[in-house]
């Protein structure tokens, strides 16, 4: 997994690589745990690059649409370029819990519209 996060618009922007499975499901805790310590309700985790997720992956976006909830905020996925990775949202429901967006400007915009 490749993990890189810059701030867009003053939100927080995640973006993934590769890979989001349970031999990264830690490390990606643990970056989000860091970005959970600073005063951002709202979050963007980009998979356009992500060729493959698991279950046990995406524990960890869960734990981050929980504690953006509990500041009224909100997590917003970027779809994945793969069509396996985005059946995986699918499959999970994760394309119902979480917004969901083609584009990080796509994802921008919707925040604006509910903030």
């Amino acid at each position: 997994m490749q993990l890189e996060i810059q701030r867009q618009e003053n939100i927080p922007v995640v973006s993934l690589k590769d890979r989001v499975d349970a031999r990264i499901a830690s490390e990606l805790r643990k970056e989000f745990e860091k970005l959970t310590t600073c005063d951002d309700c709202s979050y963007i985790v980009d998979l356009g690059d992500v060729e493959f997720l698991d279950s046990a992956g995406l524990v960890p976006l869960v734990k981050l649409l929980k504690h953006a909830r509990t500041r009224k905020g909100q997590v917003a996925l970027i779809r994945s370029r793969k069509e396996a990775a985005n059946r995986i949202l699918k499959l999970t429901k994760f394309d119902e819990l979480f917004l969901m967006a083609d584009s990080r400007q796509g994802a921008l915009e919707h925040f604006k519209t509910i903030h």
